[in-house]
């Protein structure tokens, strides 16, 4: 099922992020995890990799899984990152052949050091453009990437919505969250939007903190803001490992029913490939009561 058929139910869409793994070793544990991860209540999940060829390899071998094993729907990361037009292409036959039909299509982080995103020779600078070639080549549905506070590197607010509605007029099918802390400032978001004359869905996501100097860090790198309340929680607790993790579920499940009371027509997760905090969310989620 493509993505405008998911998001066209009326009911919200639980999506699961499943982040690239590096190395052999990283690839085995998660494989060792996958059969409690797939068994989320979610029906979409997605799967990321890191501009490395074992990484795309892994990620490759992942989709597959999900798609023939657990019978999942599944959308797979596109970059721009160390890819020619050809590569990109290569890998959209791979995932066409294993029955992948969405693709979230991301230029990717700048290289290491660089404050600037370099394209690759034969590659694309910007995301709108590899919409555009996705689009173009026809077969996938296309999620882009909308950041709530602003991407790190664009001017202003204003810059950024229109680089947004750039993916939008390239191809663009439905729209993914940066994730964030604060629902107001998604809620602000969504305003500019529509606005704007955005109407597409638009997937708010969330990435539960479950260390406290790696939350905050991925944070500030990123440009989220981190409620003072929640700031000063975690930095109370950073010597509880237990407590910090405690402290970062319970607020994504404030987030998420805060989010569903809105009436948003999904929420994007990401599990950071550990299937226990997701299953204690989701289950919140889902259990009167609990």
């Amino acid at each position: 099922m493509k993505f405008p058929q998911h998001y066209a139910t009326g009911s919200p869409v639980i999506s699961v992020e499943i982040g690239p793994p590096k190395t052999d070793q990283e690839y085995a544990e998660l494989e060792r995890r996958l059969p409690a991860l797939a068994g989320l209540a979610a029906p979409l999940f997605h799967v990321a990799y890191a501009a490395r060829p074992s990484s795309r390899r892994f990620a490759l071998e992942l989709a597959g899984k999900l798609r023939e094993v657990y019978g999942k729907d599944v959308a797979s990361h596109v970059t721009c990152v160390a890819a020619t037009a050809a590569d990109i292409d290569a890998l959209l036959d791979e995932l066409a052949r294993i029955g992948v039909e969405n693709v979230v299509a991301l230029r990717g982080k700048p290289p290491r050091g660089h404050s600037q995103f370099l394209a690759p020779p034969g590659g694309f600078a910007h995301a709108e453009q590899l919409v555009a070639h996705i689009r173009r080549r026809g077969g996938f549905s296309i999620g882009v990437a909308g950041h709530v506070e602003k991407h790190p590197e664009s001017p202003n607010a204003a810059s950024d919505l229109e680089h947004l509605k750039n993916k939008i007029r390239a191809g663009a099918d439905v729209i993914f969250t940066q994730f964030f802390y604060d629902n107001q400032v998604f809620y602000r978001f969504v305003e500019q939007c529509r606005a704007g004359g955005i109407d597409l869905p638009i997937v708010p996501s969330l990435l539960p903190i479950l260390d406290a100097a790696q939350g905050l860090a991925l944070a500030e790198a990123f440009g989220v803001s981190v409620p003072p309340a929640l700031r000063t929680d975690l930095q109370v607790a950073h010597k509880d490992p237990t407590l910090v993790r405690r402290i970062g579920i319970e607020h994504a499940i404030r987030q998420a029913r805060d989010l569903l009371a809105h009436g948003v027509c999904g929420i994007h997760f990401h599990s950071l490939n550990q299937p226990e905090p997701m299953m204690q969310i989701l289950w919140r989620l889902t259990t009167p009561g609990a």
